[in-house]
């Protein structure tokens, strides 16, 4: 069927997302949740993993969190209400099929929204982490207070600009005091963590960590990658669906509906 923009609602606000439906649908529905200051394709990165699930029978969805798309300005001074987004995103994809096995794929911050979000759930097929920002509290946080260009642009404007996007000084404090190694402990499903080892934003030492605190972690290790893969995107989709067929087994079918949630 392809590739659709659709809006999602979530509260009092619309959610953009796309949606890629197969022809010949399985059961694992793929969320991906973009990295900090990101956007739904995370420099086309999302777009061509998303293609490649297309292609094995796999439907997702990937979304802008609340003011991470072209057409809003406001300064994001929590992170919360991306907990919130993505929380709204699980609830609602239950609509698009009967099944609900979740593959969550996360870039970066991603991680953390997605193991902040899951609590106790029981539909979950695994996990994979891209560049994972485990602990923002050390591996982000610092790189913003020690920064004395970004330190006299919060002082001037009580933001910063990345990406264009505006970050309010309260959200990158929330950085400070925000990690999930009690929430990854407790993950018992299959995780893939791809990382390059000349990442100079989250050093690969972090996912050498989590590889050997979550119980069933597979660590692929990119030499000299970058946090984004850049030039090498083409090669992330097929490790991805080589570890899918090597640790999920899909048997039934997901009857996923095209015109849910269509504006």
């Amino acid at each position: 069927m392809g590739e659709k923009d659709i809006q999602i609602k979530a509260d009092n606000r619309y959610i953009d997302a796309v949606i890629n439906i197969p022809d010949n649908q399985g059961d694992i529905l793929a969320i991906f949740v973009h990295g900090f200051a990101g956007n739904k394709n995370e420099n086309g990165l999302f777009t061509l993993i998303a293609k490649r699930l297309e292609e094995n029978d796999i439907p997702s969805i990937r979304f802008d969190f609340t003011r991470f798309n072209d057409s809003q300005n406001a300064i994001i001074k929590d992170i919360g209400i991306w907990n919130e987004d993505l929380e709204s995103i699980i609830k609602h994809s239950a609509k698009y099929g009967s099944t609900k096995k979740i593959l969550f794929i996360g870039f970066s911050l991603g991680t953390v929204n997605i193991l902040k979000s899951i609590k106790k759930r029981r539909d979950i097929v695994g996990f994979v982490f891209l560049s994972p920002a485990f602990q923002p509290d050390d591996d982000m946080y610092p790189r913003y207070k020690n920064n004395p260009v970004l330190t006299s642009e919060l002082e001037k404007n009580g933001y910063i600009t990345k990406n264009k996007f505006k970050i309010g000084r309260e959200l990158i404090e929330q950085l400070g005091n925000l990690g999930v190694k009690e929430e990854a402990r407790k993950i018992t499903e299959p995780v893939l963590i791809i990382h390059g080892t000349n990442d100079d934003r989250i050093p690969i030492t972090t996912s050498e960590k989590y590889n050997t605190l979550i119980s069933k972690c597979e660590l692929a290790k990119i030499e000299g990658a970058n946090h984004s893969f850049s030039n090498i995107e083409d090669d992330i989709p097929g490790r991805i669906i080589d570890w899918l067929k090597k640790n999920l087994q899909v048997q039934t079918r997901f009857n996923f509906t095209e015109n849910v949630y269509l504006r």
